[in-house]
């Protein structure tokens, strides 16, 4: 017999959620590093460029937390 895959599959939002905050977390290390790496006439520009990558990843952060809130420790 043949593995038949499930049609119609979906992952659970909350896998989307850590995605995309993953994402969101990558970007902002990125963007963090390049403003430490920005000489003086550009850092302006990258410390706005960190700044909006950090608020994006505050919003994915508060997305993924709504979707999967932290356990309760005994």
């Amino acid at each position: 017999m043949l593995f038949q895959p499930r049609r119609n599959r979906r992952r659970p939002p909350v896998d989307d959620a850590y995605t995309e905050w993953l994402d969101a977390h990558s970007r902002c290390t990125d963007a963090l590093a390049a403003w430490r790496r920005a000489e003086p006439r550009g850092r302006s520009a990258a410390y706005r460029a960190y700044h909006a990558a950090l608020e994006h990843e505050e919003r994915a952060a508060a997305e993924l937390e709504r979707l999967q809130p932290p356990s309760l420790a005994a």
